[in-house]
């Protein structure tokens, strides 16, 4: 893992500390902010996708495409889609890498899954090394960090989008994977999208937005908390159902903690599972295992040892 998933948010809150001043308007109680989980993640679905293949290769039995796609806003979305042999329609399952990776990192993990039968998309995320933010100090940074997170929720959203336009896809059987920052994403697409049917995500947490306000300035909690809530975790992980989450975490994770780790496993709506491993916060052999026997049953497809 290159970054630390939560190193943001300790660098928002020195950022905070620069412009809060020594006045305190804290005395009156912050009001819980208001949630319209769907609005903060709109886009237009409208706009042409305009899918275009750079190369291919084969792997085995199956064909990897070099890809990118039109994002949210305009932007180009790099990705490798991975096909399985046949016609279809097919299962897919998307992917998404840790903070401060890049779309090679699942790519491995991806093709094992297409093996078995899905159409499988690997995303370069807006936290990729390539496309990190360096986000200003105090609230301007903080909102430019927010809204990055918010793109990565979009851009998850579109690549939905550009499963269910392909023949080869069928479009009631889309599932999601995401690591450590892309689990967290994947907590919130979980919340905001039910195309998605299944979540698989590993070594993903997440602290309640109470943590955030304790040590968050008097004089600015009042901006803060409403960005915040845009990419409450928790929030949008309870609001999961009808879609299945599989949660995999390992004991000895160096990099999300423990607390953060089973309190977003314990917001999860049902339907869920929730297993933990003897590992730290790279995923091994037997949690991948795990993720492509669950996702083959979630999806139909058989399952392998």
């Amino acid at each position: 893992m290159r970054r630390e998933t939560y190193r943001w948010a300790v660098l928002l809150i020195a950022a905070l500390l620069l412009v809060a001043g020594c006045g305190d308007s804290g005395k009156k109680k912050t009001a819980k902010p208001k949630v319209d989980r769907l609005a903060h993640f709109a886009y237009d679905a409208s706009k042409p996708l305009t899918l275009r293949t750079k190369g291919t290769e084969r792997r085995g039995t199956v064909q990897i495409r070099d890809i990118s796609f039109a994002g949210p806003r305009g932007e180009r979305v790099l990705g490798y889609l991975v096909v399985p042999p046949g016609n279809g329609p097919h299962p897919a399952v998307i992917y998404a890498h840790g903070a401060g990776g890049e779309r090679t990192e699942l790519l491995d993990q991806a093709v094992e899954m297409s093996k078995r039968g899905a159409v499988t998309l690997v995303l370069e995320m807006p936290y990729s090394q390539r496309r990190a933010i360096r986000a200003r100090n105090g609230i301007q940074g903080v909102r430019e960090q927010v809204d990055h997170d918010v793109l990565a929720v979009q851009e998850v959203r579109r690549s939905v989008d550009l499963l269910r336009s392909l023949p080869i896809v069928g479009d009631q059987r889309i599932a999601y994977v995401g690591w450590s920052a892309g689990a967290r994403t994947g907590a919130i697409v979980a919340g905001v999208d039910h195309r998605v049917s299944s979540l698989d995500l590993l070594a993903g947490g997440a602290v309640p937005l109470g943590v955030y306000e304790l040590v968050t300035p008097k004089a600015v909690v009042a901006q803060v908390l409403p960005l915040l809530t845009k990419i409450d975790a928790l929030y949008y992980v309870r609001h999961a159902a009808p879609s299945a989450l599989f949660l995999q975490n390992g004991r000895f994770d160096q990099v999300v903690p423990t607390k953060a780790l089973r309190q977003l496993a314990h917001d999860a709506s049902n339907p869920k599972d929730i297993r933990w491993y003897q590992t730290g916060h790279v995923p091994g052999k037997r949690a991948w295992g795990d993720s492509r026997n669950w996702l083959s049953g979630r999806l139909g497809l058989t399952k392998k040892t």
